[in-house]
């Protein structure tokens, strides 16, 4: 049983994480084609950040609310 605190806390992550990560990596694509040095760091990044949000989803839905 998890509180509600942590469920809305996890639902909060989630979107951070995903939305956070496709930017990093839309910018990173962007920035491929001007030769900024990093890119290639943002991109990684961003793509972990987006599976980790991806995976909260799957723990959100595996959590069930308690009393």
């Amino acid at each position: 049983m998890t509180s509600e605190q942590t469920i809305k806390r996890i639902e909060s992550w989630t979107w951070y994480l995903i939305f956070g990560g496709l930017f990093l990596l839309v910018f990173a694509l962007i920035s491929l084609s001007g030769g900024v040095g990093f890119n290639w760091y943002l991109g990684v990044v961003g793509t972990v950040a987006t599976l980790a949000g991806a995976v909260l989803v799957w723990v959100r839905s595996r959590i069930t609310p308690g009393p």
